[in-house]
């Protein structure tokens, strides 16, 4: 048996756009699309932030000395050349 009740208002609210009515819903669409996709971006930074200096927090030792250069590379040339032998 066919639905005989009558269509509430959002589904009348869609049969009375006109071309400016579907360009201002279509256009707030994109924009509601657009802020969605900023937020997760936002939270998806946010938390490779946070993860990161965690990690780095963690990994901090005061055991360990700071590196230090054991050889170079000087691409303009490809040649290869130590930290101690360095060209000046």
């Amino acid at each position: 048996m066919p639905n005989s009740d009558p269509p509430d208002d959002s589904e009348r609210r869609y049969e009375k756009f006109n071309a400016l009515g579907w360009a201002a819903w279509l256009g707030g669409q994109a924009v509601r699309l657009a802020a969605r996709g900023i937020d997760r971006s936002a939270r998806g930074v946010a938390r490779i932030a946070a993860d990161t200096e965690r990690a780095y927090r963690q990994g901090r030792d005061d055991g360990v000395d700071d590196a230090k250069i054991v050889e170079e590379w000087d691409d303009r040339d490809g040649g290869r050349q130590s930290a101690d032998r360095r060209k000046h």
